[in-house]
């Protein structure tokens, strides 16, 4: 019974190493609903953007630029960038990520939206 019990013991513990502590990814089926998945750990796919901030569904892509124009899955938390324009400040910038992000492009006025802990698997 011993045996039988370790074996159980093992191949629990190794199914459940390759997550670690992460839940499973929600899939956001299309890029009207990312505000609602602020703050949440997502998967989504589609062709990388040939533009200086890599995109997919105007999700930024830092990092990826070597991918532009191949079909990818990505994943990662969802974080928010606000550019404020307040007066002659337009560089006022609010972002709900906790990793201190600093974007390196000159953003207009406006809302981004980028991954934290970006992942990616390209598609064929």
């Amino acid at each position: 019974m011993g045996l039988v019990s370790a074996t159980a013991f093992l191949c629990l513990g190794l199914t459940s190493c390759d997550r670690g502590d992460r839940p499973l990814p929600q899939h956001v089926e299309a890029p009207v609903f990312l505000p609602a998945f602020a703050g949440h750990y997502i998967w989504l796919e589609g062709v990388v953007t040939n533009t200086p901030v890599p995109q997919i569904w105007g999700v930024d892509l830092w990092g990826l630029e070597n991918l532009a124009g191949q079909r990818v899955r990505v994943t990662g938390t969802v974080q928010c960038t606000v550019v404020a324009q307040t007066g002659p400040d337009t560089g006022r910038v609010i972002d709900s990520g906790g990793d201190g992000f600093v974007s390196r492009a000159l953003r207009k006025p406006g809302t981004y939206y980028r991954l934290q802990g970006l992942r990616y698997e390209v598609l064929k």
